[in-house]
């Protein structure tokens, strides 16, 4: 059974950061990795002893996944643990020398997944942008930025060794370096999607240490990112008309270029009701602007609708089709997805072609 070694910096026993490290900027572009940059945060745990009075000081990193202050971390960094009086958070963004602010604890699960939320809720904050773990393929190169053993910023890399299984409960295992401060560092791919969450080492083994997929945050993610239950359900009835009157449903059963015009104005203008009814960081709302502007492009392809006759009930021409079966085919996970997300009925019943 390998042990776990949390990668919690201690100020008054300090490791030093020897491992080597790649360098990041051959993988992760300066745009991505001061992307993700901006919304770190080196967290500050004071934790006051019981029956000492002794404060205990813990240093790690998180990161902001919403623009109302929502952060993520390892739970191992914030925890109470026994014989504690109090822990006292305090997150600075960017770097470990800002004015560092009031944190508190939302709420814990079982995969040592902590998320936070700053006091100040009256401004907006920087916040990452997720990504999906489940298209990370083992080889593939990780970044990671964290405040490690009291640096202001550590850029490290390392390729996916395994994804989870056994019995690590999912954790993935890196080749990335992992050190003291880096616990709850977020871990990115080149698109600066965060996939993951770092952990700490293996004790007794070299150069395997391990990551916490965002899937296994998922839970804690839903509770930062998702609207209100009575919002969800009108973005579900959105969702359902906009599919009834889109492009989603089988575009092979129309006969009339009028028919696809009018189908696609309908489905632009359910679409805009959809993203405005979600948070701006919403997992879902990229992929719905997206669709968005590929559907305007169509609208407006004279290639596809001649601008003297749009709405004209000429026959549907090839181009037509293929621009229809291209549009389905690239939006049609990113909808189940956000389908799963939002734990609505498959209303897109999407046929690939």
């Amino acid at each position: 059974m390998k042990q776990f070694v949390a990668t919690l910096s201690f100020c008054l026993f300090l490791m030093s950061a020897g491992a080597a490290c790649d360098d990041a900027s051959s993988h992760c572009s300066d745009e991505t990795l001061n992307r993700v940059k901006a919304a770190t945060v080196f967290i500050s745990a004071r934790r006051t002893l019981t029956n000492t009075g002794q404060v205990e000081s813990r240093e790690g990193t998180g990161f902001v996944i919403s623009s109302r202050g929502f952060v993520l971390t390892t739970a191992h960094t914030v925890e109470k643990g026994d014989g504690v009086d109090q822990v006292t958070i305090k997150g600075a963004i960017a770097s470990r020398y800002a004015q560092g602010a009031s944190m508190h604890v939302i709420e814990r699960n079982d995969h040592d997944v902590a998320l936070l939320q700053f006091d100040d809720t009256s401004k907006p904050y920087p916040n990452v942008t997720l990504g999906n773990p489940g298209s990370v393929s083992a080889s593939v190169t990780l970044c990671s930025v964290g405040f490690t053993a009291g640096r202001e910023y550590f850029f490290v890399t390392g390729a996916l060794g395994e994804r989870g299984g056994g019995g690590e409960g999912g954790f993935w295992a890196t080749q990335m370096p992992s050190n003291p401060g880096d616990s709850g560092a977020p871990v990115f791919i080149s698109s600066g999607g965060v996939v993951g969450i770092k952990r700490g080492a293996y004790e007794g083994l070299q150069n395997v240490n391990q990551i916490i997929p965002l899937n296994l945050a998922q839970n804690l993610i839903n509770e930062a990112v998702l609207p209100p239950d009575d919002k969800r359900e009108r973005i579900s009835l959105l969702m359902k008309r906009m599919c009834d009157r889109g492009l989603l449903q089988n575009p092979y059963e129309w006969e009339l270029r009028g028919d696809v015009y009018v189908s696609l104005q309908n489905m632009k203008l359910e679409l805009t009701k959809v993203i405005e009814e979600l948070p701006a960081d919403s997992p879902g709302t990229f992929p719905l602007l997206k669709m968005q502007t590929a559907i305007r492009e169509m609208v407006e392809d004279p290639k596809m609708f001649p601008q003297q006759s749009k709405t004209a009930n000429g026959p549907i021409s090839d181009d037509m089709i293929k621009e229809i079966a291209k549009f389905r085919t690239e939006y049609s996970t990113d909808l189940r997805d956000l389908e799963e997300i939002y734990s609505l009925p498959h209303y897109c019943d999407i046929i690939r072609r």
